[in-house]
């Protein structure tokens, strides 16, 4: 027990010497911030970071024999180097790393270190701080550890926080043996969301320079990393669009995995990677229209467009009966023209006008009933107020051909909600659609077949993630406390295995609920 004392004792003494090294680090990066300097001065500081950098740092087995496993940091180019450990790591201890420098001599603690042999105090609370000095030059370190949660890890590295405007930062990503590692992609970061944008827990998007595959997920170039921040379980995104792969009279839904997400060395959380709404032939199925095109035939399509009441796109319009807010998502602003703005302005009011007229044979044609029959029962079950309240609502029209309903997104707040009854039937285009009898009797023949295809498998794809996110959630939550909150969804004075079971017990009842309406159906 004495020994235990003294070992603990060491520990704490050593790491209170790190505050030296930290004001030191400090006020060398404010010193950094504060003087941009010239391009002089940029190539000096890119000569330092080239002289004085590592080539290889890890913590080996064979030197420490607490660990289970190696760890070695695959992203040297970084100040903050993030150990990946691939199994449960206790700290705080002592650990012994192993190391190679391109120049210089490693410094920690005033004490120069010996590859393999010199020990430093690892935490998950406290970096350990690091400087690589020679010639008379310095280059600082933190070291720092992931929290082994069962979860990829996706590092990203920018020179400042996230902002609302495309800033570079790198990527690196710790499939821990589930999905193919990335390192150091160049991309491009910037926040996300309308309510959800400045909340404690930052939505961003990223950007690759080219079509990218991510977490075993097709390529593409923009990805999603949605925060779920109000959502207790971290799951209602996830499930719907779990649901909207099971109703595959949608052709697309994003596909989606739960990672954790480290900052600059610091631990975010866990966020759901999400395949961005974009046109491409892995993505909504619609043809690429250039801004040169204004031939009659080619505008027809394809076009992507969002009902939302957070009306911020340059191309917008609502329509001319029931005023619907419709933000144009794909040609993308730049890549619009004035010919196409007009084409889907008409097509959309002309649409409208057989809806509210109850010209079937006008929506018939050109409406794709399967989509907005799947489109229909998913957001049902869910008791999704986005859609009640016209927000989050994405549809999209091919080339000569019908409007697809489509893909789904955003359920993070105010869906499966227990005391709530959101009636999907009454908002804005179900009302017209449900008086067409050939949907009322395709949502018929269609619900038997979905209803038995989420009772069978949906409660044990909630199981599993359940199971899988659990440690996850522990960190998460410590990190963004929601006790004493009061969001929509009731959840945040729960746990989180609570708040899980809650839902899918909210989700079994709706399930019950929407079978009530659709079997009175006429």
């Amino acid at each position: 027990m004495k020994i235990r004392k003294i070992i603990f004792a060491c520990l704490l003494l050593t790491a209170c010497t790190q505050p030296t090294l930290q004001d030191e680090w400090q006020d060398w990066k404010k010193q950094q911030s504060d003087n941009p300097g010239t391009e002089d001065d940029e190539n000096q500081q890119e000569d330092v970071t080239d002289s004085l950098s590592f080539t290889y740092f890890a913590f080996l087995k064979e030197d420490n024999p607490e660990l289970a496993d190696d760890m070695v940091c695959t992203n040297l180019s970084s100040q903050n180097l993030l150990l990946i450990p691939t199994c449960e790591l206790h700290l705080p201890c002592m650990l012994k790393p192993r190391f190679a420098l391109k120049g210089g001599t490693l410094i920690y603690n005033g004490d120069e270190m010996v590859s393999g042999e010199s020990e430093m105090y690892c935490s998950y609370n406290q970096s350990a701080l690091i400087r690589i000095e020679g010639d008379e030059k310095k280059q600082y370190h933190s070291i720092s550890f992931a929290h082994y949660t069962g979860l990829p890890v996706v590092e990203i590295c920018s020179e400042s926080s996230i902002r609302s405007f495309w800033q570079d930062a790198t990527m690196t990503v710790h499939g821990l043996g589930k999905y193919a590692d990335r390192q150091s992609d160049s991309i491009k970061i910037k926040r996300r969301g309308n309510s959800t944008a400045n909340l404690p827990k930052t939505p961003f998007n990223i950007k690759f320079e080219k079509k990218t595959p991510l977490l075993g997920m097709a390529k593409g170039k923009r990805w999603c990393f949605l925060a779920n921040y109000r959502d207790r379980s971290g799951v209602r995104n996830d499930i719907a669009l779990e649901l909207g792969h099971m109703a595959d009279g949608m052709e697309w839904n994003p596909h989606s995995v739960f990672a954790e997400l480290y900052f600059n060395g610091n631990h975010c959380g866990t966020y759901q990677v999400t395949e961005a709404i974009r046109q491409n032939e892995d993505r909504v199925p619609v043809e690429a229209l250039e801004y040169s095109d204004t031939l009659s035939d080619v505008i027809s399509g394809g076009y992507i467009f969002e009902v939302d009441d957070h009306f911020k796109r340059t191309y917008k319009f609502k329509t001319n009966l029931c005023s619907w807010p419709v933000n144009m998502r794909y040609p993308k602003d730049d890549d619009m023209n004035e010919a196409q703005f007009d084409y889907i302005q008409v097509f959309c009011n002309q649409l409208e006008a057989a809806l509210v007229s109850g010209d079937f044979d006008v929506m018939r044609a050109q409406m794709d009933y399967p989509s907005f029959i799947d489109m229909f029962i998913v957001e049902q079950v869910m008791g999704s107020n986005e859609f009640c309240s016209s927000g989050s609502i994405y549809c999209y029209k091919k080339r000569n051909g019908k409007l697809y309903a489509g893909p789904l997104w955003d359920f993070e707040h105010q869906s499966l909600v227990s005391d709530d009854n959101q009636k999907v039937y009454k908002a804005l285009w179900y009302p017209y659609l449900f008086a067409d009898p050939v949907f009322s009797e395709g949502v018929k023949q269609r619900w038997p077949v979905l209803k038995q295809r989420f009772e069978d498998r949906i409660f044990d794809y909630i199981d599993e993630r359940k199971s899988e996110l659990a440690l996850s959630a522990t960190y998460n939550d410590s990190l963004y406390p929601l006790e004493g909150k009061n969001f929509l969804n009731k959840d945040e004075n729960l746990t989180f295995d609570e708040a899980v079971d809650r839902l899918a017990g909210v989700l079994r009842e709706r399930i019950q609920t929407t079978d009530a309406y659709i079997t009175t159906l006429p």
